[in-house]
Order: structure tokens, then sequence, then C-alpha cells
């Protein structure tokens, strides 16, 4: 299935062109464009993710800035949505050892008193979230080469084109996607929103976030 199947689908679900129609360019680049509006929003929530991906960055010694994001970045990967844990990993004769690292917030960064102090062991780490590239801070200044293992958000597939393939994500998104689609596409095409699309859409869209809370369990509520 192409995007431009899966856009014609949410337009016929959301009445903007007849079944077994095709919507004009001018509808289906719209809709493209209102899809991948759409995808950026639920990359920021986390319960619409289903995969954490796991990567490993060498540090250099002496250095505490690096940059991560699809080209000329330090690392060349794909900028993090959101670092969900980290950790480092240092030689030690013929193995390693591994420790946490803190994910700082930025004020929790600004507190740090010198974050030129040097250490072999890595503690804390900040990223800045910039785009196209952000930026990662390590505290302290590792002082030998280590890992930098990050466990982050997955981001969700794009696209380019109508003409792309529809694919890369598991079973239930598509039906969550469509119908997602067709409402976001509504209000723009002057369609009302009928209560069976809504009550759908909404449907498809709780059922990917449960099954995603097995992935992200919600903390433990401290005591009072």
């Amino acid at each position: 299935m192409t995007v431009q199947d899966l856009v014609t689908r949410a337009l016929t679900l959301g009445g903007v062109c007849g079944a077994g129609r095709t919507p004009g360019p001018e509808q289906s680049n719209l809709a493209l464009a209102l899809l991948l509006a759409m995808l950026s929003s639920w990359e920021n929530q986390q319960l619409y993710l289903y995969s954490l991906a796991r990567n490993s960055y060498t540090l250099a010694a002496s250095t505490s800035l690096y940059t991560i994001g699809p080209s000329g970045a330090t690392f060349t990967a794909a900028r993090p949505v959101r670092i969900e844990s980290a950790g480092v990993a240092i030689p030690a004769g013929s193995g390693t050892l591994s420790f946490p690292v803190k994910v700082l917030n930025a004020d929790e960064w600004n507190d740090l008193p010198n974050k030129l102090d040097t250490s072999a062991q890595v503690r804390h780490l900040y990223d800045d979230y910039g785009f196209p590239n952000s930026s990662l801070y390590v505290h302290p200044v590792p002082s030998t080469v280590c890992a930098l293992e990050l466990f982050t958000w997955q981001p969700l597939a794009t696209f380019s084109s109508l003409a792309d393939t529809f694919a890369g994500f598991p079973d239930g998104y598509e039906r969550a996607i469509t119908h997602g689609l067709a409402v976001e596409c509504a209000p723009a095409f002057g369609r009302p929103i009928s209560k069976e699309l809504e009550t759908i859409a909404l449907q498809a869209k709780d059922s990917l976030q449960a099954k995603n809370r097995m992935l992200f369990p919600a903390p433990p509520v401290k005591a009072a």
C-alpha cells in the first residue's frame, strides 16, 4: 500500500471523495501535509511510540560536547525524540564496567557547579533537543575513551511523497493513522466529522496506547 492509498482511504472515510474515486493532486498533497503534521505530533506523546532504540556512541577523552542528528553531526543518527535513560561503558582490563548516567534537564545542568571537572566515569548527560541536530553535553568530562549508551524513543516512520510505501508500523497503526487522518482532514475540506468516525478514531488510538503502556509503564506513585 502506498501513502496515496492511505490518503485516499482517509479522504473517503471523511466524505471528501466518493468510494472508488481518487482525490485530485491538491487534495492529496494537503492530506499528505496533514498526515506528516499528525505523525510529528504523535512523536511527542510517549504512548504512541512503540519501541526504544538502544545505541552506543564513542566518547573521546577531554571532550564534553557532541552533536547527534541526520547529517553534519558528531554522531550520524536519528535525532532523539527523547532520551529515556543512559549509561556509560568504561574499558577495564579485558572487559568493561557499566554505570548509569543521569539525564538532566536544563535547570539541573545549569546548576552543576563545575562543568570542566574530569573523570573516567561520566555521571551526567544533558540534551538540548536542538533541531536538526541536538547537542549532548556530558559531565564530568571523560578522561579516557568510553562508550555512551542511549535508550531513546524510536521516531515514527515518515514519508516524503505520496508514492512512498506505507510501511514500518506494527499492527494496529494503519487503522489508527487512517481514521486519525480522516478526522484531521475533515475541517480542512469543510466536512463534518461524523460521530461514528470520531468514535472509531478514538478507539483505535486508545488501543495503541493500551498496548504501548506495557513498554512505558507509569512510574510508581510515591507515598505521601
